[in-house]
């Protein structure tokens, strides 16, 4: 049997967004915020600032938002038995909750920073 499917936002912070409508509100909110910051600042040099920093920030934050997802127990059982991981599930593990938070944490800090 597969889980429920729900919206990676409620996935993630399950004791503060408990339903869809809240996590899209959320969503739509941001996209809001990211509108009016083009409309107040100019296209040309916001896209260029949206662009060099924010989109890869971004990008960046979701990847380390989605390792956070499947490090959870229930997600990760999933996944690992949807995948077919046998043997290889102990090293899935550990790439996926020491390795690549700490790689996109660097990453990170490099596009901010740099």
């Amino acid at each position: 049997h597969h889980p429920q499917v729900k919206s990676s936002v409620v996935l993630l912070y399950p004791k503060f967004i408990k339903k869809e409508g809240t996590a899209a509100v959320i969503l739509s909110l941001s996209a809001a915020v990211f509108a009016l910051f083009l409309l107040f600042f100019g296209a040309k040099e916001s896209i260029a600032f949206l662009d060099g920093k924010i989109t890869p920030t971004l990008i960046l934050l979701g990847g380390l938002s989605l390792t956070l997802l499947f490090s959870k127990r229930e997600v990760f059982e999933g996944v690992s038995e949807e995948l077919g991981l046998g043997k290889m599930r102990t090293v899935f593990k550990l790439l996926l909750r020491l390795f690549a938070p700490i790689f996109i944490l660097l990453l990170l800090f490099a596009q901010i920073f740099f």
